[in-house]
């Protein structure tokens, strides 16, 4: 109960910074997630056949699920989602069923202004549940991309 009202407050911080609740499907082609997302989710995706032979999963993640909705449906790219994702975890006491909660700016014109939005939404939702010990991990590819480009090795290492 007290993480549904954690959530609540969160959610409506996301709302009154504009961000719009994207509801991405529960059950997704498999091979779709893979092609966008790559083997990694192959191993934790909840799998089974469908009656034409397609092979569909549970969504494994909601970040995934949420950009695919945007790519089909051309969706507001300022999106939040909460929900359940549905995955395997090599931790035998985890449960398949995970809650997520996050943001998004899709197809972002301003990358810097924009992920100052972000952060700054979240950060401001950090202050809202007045929890102590919170941590915030920002993570961004391109930041490794930056460094590896910035390194003096053949391009084809690279």
């Amino acid at each position: 109960m007290k993480s549904k009202k954690l959530s609540e407050i969160i959610i409506k911080n996301f709302k009154s910074s504009g961000f719009v609740l994207s509801e991405p499907d529960v059950l997704l082609d498999s091979e779709y997630i893979i092609e966008r997302s790559g083997e990694k989710f192959r191993s934790s995706m909840l799998t089974f056949e469908s009656m034409d032979g397609k092979t569909m999963c549970l969504r494994p993640d909601l970040t995934v699920a949420s950009c695919i909705n945007y790519l089909k449906k051309k969706t507001n790219s300022k999106i939040y989602y909460s929900g359940q994702a549905y995955r395997r975890s090599n931790n035998k006491n985890a449960s398949f069923i995970n809650d997520q909660l996050g943001i998004e700016i899709l197809g972002s014109k301003n990358q810097i202004q924009d992920d100052f939005k972000v952060i700054s939404t979240i950060l401001s939702s950090v202050k809202k549940i007045k929890k102590k010990n919170i941590e915030v991990r920002v993570g961004d590819i391109s930041l490794f991309e930056n460094l590896i480009n910035a390194l003096d090795m053949p391009e084809r290492w690279k």
